[in-house]
């Protein structure tokens, strides 16, 4: 199984200032340009916001480390679903978790968060119990807080008297709407709720191939649960775009991922969730960029504040070079979950190919500020300040990267750094070796493929760097993606490039007005009647 992996749980890269962590290296400075005192922090937090925290876990066992992290984030998805526009901060590994009101104050400042939500889990030989507290961060008062036994069966019974309790008091008063969305439940079987929030658990630490194991655990629980389609479909497009095209136990990624999106969407239409699942299935399949923009659209006309929707959607639009519209969906979500590491990235992006390098700076320190572990920030940054000659510092940011486990990512930066600073034989080394590695993977995805078909470009080697791109998988988003991307300049006059480059059939040509509308309101039935009929999910569709 080939994709990145984020570090989990690991203290070597994170900034001092993080409560409980310890450096056992020195971690490369802010970059600054030569500009002066380094900024971190370029977006006004919302004041009217709750952040979720991850929850301490006492035991590093499943159970309990599932139940930190999957407990939370549904309790998240939940409140946000009722109340779309309301600010929430959702879990996110890297951030200290400690329940204390001391603490959670200096967190809501650092947040911008003026409640905040936390807990800690516990086991014995009694079983698992769950402790939440809810915090008002500008006092430090702790407004509420209850102590649940936690088994398979109380899951969405934790999670539904959380979200309620939470929203209650954060958004006052509730109206009859809000209160039946957050006392509904999105499925009736505590089993499938369970393997639910393990999914979620295991999605957010990027362990993909578990996530999709456990949404489809909770599918065979219950074949009308929306959310677990839509996340499956999710996870199955998280894993294509790191260019893996089946799972290990044969599952053709591409045929799930449709079923599923076609699935969450025909169990509820009025989700907002599904809608964006649709949008990352029409992208994948190489759909006019029309169609899944006009999922996105419906996504957020649904839940106009969500930050993974936003997110997901300006970084898609970013990915085909459509640059003004990515920039103004960008900054809508950096609004909605500020300081989120791949916003303020994709924000970097934008400012460096606009020239504005000092503000692309203050916007990956902010990133890395953040999330310590966010890879593609820090080999973002050692391009950055190589443009500006920090050479020393742009290394440490690349070899920061690859410790991270953006490899390809961070590899790739420092031969170029290598080409700047002269170094071609090291540059050559590298380079070498990365196609070994590119060979042992056999695909890539699209961000990794186009950094070292960039790196290979820039050293020369025209015909290596055009290898590297007939390996990306899916290849639906090359030809916006690379069009006009200036590091592969000296690429275009190449066939092979050219090739590589024409736009897939299945955009050619516009839609016109009616099938345009309709087919964003209704999805494909591609492999839908298999799905429904008995197809056991996690095994591949024969066609």
């Amino acid at each position: 199984m080939r994709y990145r992996r984020r570090i989990l749980f690991v203290s070597l890269l994170l900034p001092a200032g993080i409560s409980g962590a310890q450096r056992i290296a020195p971690l490369p400075p802010p970059c600054t340009l030569g500009k002066g005192t380094p900024v971190v922090a370029l977006v006004t937090p919302p004041s009217s916001e709750v952040a979720i925290l991850p929850f301490v876990h006492e035991s590093d066992s499943e159970l309990s480390m599932f139940l930190a992290m999957g407990i939370p984030s549904a309790v998240a998805e939940r409140v946000v679903g009722a109340i779309p526009d309301l600010p929430v901060l959702r879990p996110r590994r890297n951030r200290p978790t400690t329940d204390d009101a001391n603490a959670m104050k200096d967190m809501g400042s650092q947040l911008g968060a003026r409640f905040i939500v936390s807990g800690t889990v516990s086991e014995s030989r009694r079983g698992a119990r769950v402790s939440v507290s809810l915090y008002d961060a500008k006092t430090a008062n702790r407004r509420w807080t209850k102590e649940f036994a936690y088994d398979s069966a109380t899951s969405l019974s934790i999670v539904q008297t959380i979200a309620t309790e939470v929203a209650s008091r954060i958004a006052t008063p509730l109206t009859a709407k809000q209160g039946e969305l957050l006392a509904e439940s999105p499925t009736k079987s505590g089993g499938a709720f369970e393997w639910y929030i393990r999914g979620n658990a295991a999605f957010a630490g990027d362990a993909f191939e578990r996530a999709a194991d456990a949404y489809r655990n909770a599918l065979r629980r219950d074949r009308s649960f929306a959310n677990a389609y839509a996340k499956l479909a999710l996870v199955d497009a998280a894993m294509m775009s790191e260019g893996i095209e089946k799972s290990t136990d044969g599952t053709v990624l591409k045929n799930e991922l449709r079923a599923a999106a076609t699935m969450s969407i025909t169990s509820d239409r009025n989700s907002a969730l599904s809608w964006s699942a649709e949008a990352r299935a029409r992208i994948l399949e190489g759909r006019a960029s029309s169609q899944w923009r006009d999922a996105y659209d419906h996504a957020l006309s649904l839940s106009g504040k969500d930050p993974s929707i936003l997110e997901a959607y300006g970084l898609a639009l970013l990915s085909i070079d459509e640059r003004d519209a990515a920039k103004v969906i960008l900054k809508r979500a950096s609004q909605a979950a500020p300081w989120r590491a791949e916003v303020m990235t994709g924000l970097a992006n934008l400012a460096m190919s606009e020239g504005n390098d000092l503000e692309a700076c203050n916007l990956l320190n902010t990133a890395i500020a953040t999330d310590a572990l966010f890879g593609p920030a820090w080999s973002e940054r050692a391009l950055l300040r190589s443009r500006h000659d920090e050479l020393r510092f742009a290394w440490a940011d690349a070899e920061t990267a690859v410790k991270l486990g953006s490899i390809m990512l961070g590899e790739s930066a420092a031969a170029m750094i290598d080409l700047k600073s002269r170094d071609t034989t090291r540059a050559r080394e590298r380079l070498a070796e990365l196609w070994l590695d590119v060979q042992t993977r056999g695909s890539l995805g699209l961000s990794d493929g186009k950094a070292v078909a960039a790196a290979f470009a820039a050293a020369g080697q025209t015909a290596k760097a055009i290898d590297v791109l007939e390996l990306v998988r899916p290849r639906v988003n090359l030809f916006g993606s690379m069009l006009r991307d200036p590091k592969l300049e000296r690429l275009r006059r190449e066939p092979r490039f050219r090739a590589l480059m024409a736009p897939p059939s299945s955009n050619g040509g516009a839609p016109d007005e009616r099938s345009r509308k309709d087919a964003a309101l209704r999805p494909p039935p591609n492999e839908v009647h298999q799905f429904v009929a008995g197809f056991p999910l996690g095994q591949s569709v024969q066609r």
